[in-house]
């Protein structure tokens, strides 16, 4: 027996030599059984016993022992050695205390969560509803005076009566569009393989056919396929090339291409155009909801479909970012995990909106 036995016991050399060593563990029966399954296994490794000290304080320890024979391989008797793990249970005991604390901080913001996400709900239903029928009643008044008083009125006026019929209107817009963006992060998504190279074509067949007095020249590369929801995939490239369509109009004949190949666990696509661009300098402002780089009176929208886009990658792990320069095109890039791990795209939709509204239309939290 060394040092470390006479410390773990509290007993001197003279007063262990010669006892059963069994005695000195909490479970002395355990303890023998340990003993046997070395002499017919030959060994024993890290068997948890606990060690009694004679002043009752208990060690847990690690039980570790082998028999040593002769030369002639008889069995002389066994080697033994106990490691004290009081650390290790401490620290294990820290741990357990940690993720149980963790568990319930997340079961807390869980449930703040929920609380906001019902609150957005509750805000989302009422714009729906309390916002809609004063715009409508401002929408159709107006239209009522100019219809039935709009040869009373010089051209001013009823200039003046369009600007408010056509901000009513606008307003309405941007309500469909805000709904849309939040129920996007109640929605629950289905990932399945999809087929973007068919998915970009149907949609810019689709939007071209819809510019039938101007000369686009549509060109799709061969797209590698991808993993997530096709609806909502499908409003990406709408967005997308919906935007290449919008802004060149100003070109006698718009050029839109698309592109893809895979990079690593990931696939990228890109769609450029030749069409008014944007500066560099504003490009963190892509992507927040009712940001806008160009006048209302150059190219319609309400801000919000780059938005939405951004949201919708997020949800399937993806990312986007753009290129452009001032009437010189752009370029919008996105890219997509092989393989999306569904759990991810539960983020719940008031982080969701939080993250992408601009800095100062973010709920207080």
């Amino acid at each position: 027996m060394n040092e470390a036995t006479v410390q773990a016991t509290g007993l001197p050399r003279g007063a262990l030599r010669g006892r059963d060593f069994a005695d000195f563990f909490t479970e002395p029966e355990r303890a023998r059984a340990s003993y046997q399954s070395v002499f017919q296994r030959g060994s024993v490794r890290d068997y948890p016993l606990t060690l009694r000290h004679v002043s009752g304080s208990l060690m847990p320890v690690l039980y570790n022992a082998s028999t040593y024979r002769n030369a002639q391989g008889e069995v002389l008797g066994v080697y033994a050695a106990a490691r004290d793990i009081s650390q290790v249970r401490l620290m294990e005991e820290q741990l357990r205390s940690l993720n149980a604390e963790l568990e319930a901080r997340v079961q807390h913001r869980t449930e703040e969560l929920t609380e906001v996400n019902q609150e957005l709900e509750a805000f989302a239903y009422s714009v729906s509803h309390d916002l809609r029928a004063p715009l409508r009643a401002v929408d159709g008044f107006s239209h009522k005076v100019l219809k039935v008083y709009g040869d009373q009125l010089d051209s001013e006026g009823r200039r003046l009566l369009q600007v408010v019929r056509d901000n009513a209107q606008r307003m309405g817009q941007l309500i469909d569009d805000l709904l849309r963006f939040s129920r996007l992060g109640r929605r629950e998504l289905l990932f399945e393989p999809v087929d973007m190279e068919a998915l970009a074509k149907g949609v810019a067949a689709e939007l071209v056919s819809g510019e039938s007095e101007r000369r686009i020249t549509f060109n799709c590369g061969h797209l590698p396929a991808a993993r997530g929801d096709a609806a909502l995939l499908r409003e990406v490239w709408a967005n997308l090339i919906g935007n290449a369509i919008k802004f060149s109009r100003g070109r006698e004949w718009a050029h839109i291409s698309v592109a893809g190949q895979q990079e690593g666990d990931q696939v990228v696509y890109r769609v450029q155009d030749d069409g008014a661009g944007f500066d560099m300098a504003y490009a963190d402002k892509l992507f927040g909801v009712f940001q806008r780089l160009h006048r209302q009176d150059e190219f319609e929208g309400t801000g919000v479909g780059l938005a939405l886009t951004q949201r919708i990658l997020h949800r399937h792990q993806g990312r986007i970012w753009g290129e452009g320069q001032p009437d010189g095109g752009a370029i919008f890039h996105f890219s997509l995990p092989l393989h999306p791990d569904p759990a991810a795209a539960a983020q719940p939709a008031a982080e969701l909106l939080a993250a992408e509204l601009p800095a100062g239309e973010r709920p207080a939290s």
